[in-house]
């Protein structure tokens, strides 16, 4: 028994505009949420400037001056050296003496990343009172 003479068999019409956007703001918020990235603290002393008069005396340090050049050579004084030399050398300078300070400079073509690696690499010797100073003009 039909009821109605123009009811066709017609299927309903779903619209994707509503689903590409719930899926586009679901990649946004993931995108956003989630970091791909390895976050890691690394702390740097800059140069103190002195401008009060006080006179607080540290306990005296060795002092290390090294210079990490463009070709990604480390200076140690006047000497070029490797980076396993110059793990070695700290090795045998932080047996003998607790407390290393050490001045760094950065050549001027030297990416911040070398830079960065060259800083958690001396973290990994054991050093502690890092510095980064200008490179002298000499």
């Amino acid at each position: 028994m039909r009821l109605s003479g123009d009811n066709t068999d017609k299927l309903p019409v779903i619209s994707l505009t509503p689903l590409i956007d719930v899926v586009f703001i679901l990649l946004i918020f993931f995108m956003l949420a989630s970091s791909f990235l390895d976050w890691r603290e690394l702390r740097i002393q800059g140069q103190e400037h002195k401008t009060s008069t006080a006179s607080v005396v540290p306990p005296k340090k060795e002092t290390i001056r090294l210079a990490l050049l463009r070709n990604d050579t480390i200076k140690l004084g006047t000497e070029t050296i490797s980076r396993n030399d110059l793990e070695q050398f700290i090795k045998t300078q932080t047996s003998a003496l607790p407390a290393i300070k050490v001045l760094i400079s950065v050549d001027d073509g030297v990416k911040m990343q070398n830079t960065l690696n060259f800083l958690q690499d001396l973290k990994a010797f054991g050093l502690v009172d890092l510095t980064l100073i200008e490179q002298s003009k000499s």
